[in-house]
């Protein structure tokens, strides 16, 4: 999968696929946000499969966007490592109070 491939949206859900690090995050934000549209209502994160803290501010971006655009949008599927950053930088009730 290339770096191109890391997002796809399928009806109302967007997926995120594979790393998402600092090299990828900035071109992954500008697709994300172009994906999160009206009817778009959960955000997938079950098949990231490595990432850094940027990984934080992707999904705080994303949430922001929706909420600036009256999106409701869940976060679904977040790992241990999208878990850990989250408690690290004490935003995890942030990301929780959206997750299904």
């Amino acid at each position: 999968m290339s770096d191109t491939d890391q997002l796809q949206r399928n009806g109302e859900v967007v997926t995120l696929h594979g790393r998402i690090n600092f090299q990828t995050v900035t071109e992954l934000h500008k697709q994300l946000l172009h994906a999160l549209v009206p009817g778009v209502t959960q955000l997938d994160c079950s098949q990231v499969e490595q990432c850094d803290s940027s990984v934080i501010s992707l999904l705080l971006a994303g949430l922001r966007y929706a909420q600036s655009r009256q999106i409701s949008l869940q976060l679904k599927g977040m790992n241990q490592q999208i878990l850990s950053l989250a408690r690290l930088y004490d935003v995890e009730p942030i990301l929780m109070t959206t997750s299904v």
